[in-house]
C-alpha cells in the first residue's frame, strides 16, 4: 500500500530555500562568495519567498505529516526503496531521486539499511519508516533485516 501523498518536492524546495536564506542571513558578501553555488541559489530563492508562500508550505508540510500519522495507525512501519536507483559511480552522473524527502518533512524517524547490490556491483537502500517517537522500533527493525541479509561485498576499486 502507498501513503496517501503527493510528490512533497515542491514544499522541501520551499522550505529549504527558506531554511538556507536563514542560515546565511548574517554573511556579508565575501563570505557569501564562499558558499557552494547551490546554496546561494537557495539562499537567493529563499529571500524572494513570500510569507504567504512560506506558510502555504508549512500547512502542506503539516498536512503530510498528518497523512503519514493517518497511515501509522494501520502499518507499524513503512518500507521502501531508498532512491530510485543504485547509487551512481563516482566518476559522475546524477544522483537518483532519494524517497527520504517526505520524512525529512514529516520529522519521522528513518534508517536506511543495505539490501543488495546492482550487477554491476553498486549498492540498494532500504528505507525503513516509523510513528513518531519510535526509533527504537525503526533501530530494531533494521537490526533484523543486517541479521537476515547476506553480507555485502565492497564493488572493486580501481586505480585512476
Amino acid at each position: 500500500m502507498a501513503p496517501p501523498f503527493a510528490d512533497p518536492g515542491g514544499v522541501l524546495r520551499t522550505l529549504f530555500a527558506a531554511r538556507a536564506a536563514h542560515t546565511v542571513r548574517e554573511l556579508g558578501p565575501a563570505q557569501r562568495a564562499l558558499l557552494d553555488p547551490a546554496v546561494q541559489s537557495a539562499a537567493a530563492q529563499g529571500e524572494a519567498l513570500s510569507a504567504v508562500a512560506y506558510l502555504e508550505a508549512e500547512r502542506q508540510r503539516a498536512e503530510l505529516a498528518l497523512a503519514m500519522a493517518v497511515f501509522h495507525r494501520r502499518f507499524d512501519l513503512l518500507v521502501t526503496p531508498t532512491s530510485a536507483g543504485a547509487a551512481p559511480l563516482i566518476e559522475g552522473g546524477a544522483l537518483p531521486a532519494s524517497f527520504a524527502a517526505p520524512f525529512s518533512l514529516t520529522r519521522q524517524p528513518a534508517i536506511s539499511a543495505p539490501m543488495g547490490l546492482t550487477s554491476a556491483g553498486l549498492p540498494l537502500g532500504l528505507q525503513i519508516v516509523g510513528r513518531h517517537f519510535e526509533e527504537a522500533l525503526v533501530l530494531r527493525a533494521a537490526l533484523a533485516l543486517e541479521r537476515e541479509s547476506a553480507p555485502l561485498r565492497a564493488p572493486p576499486l580501481r586505480a585512476g
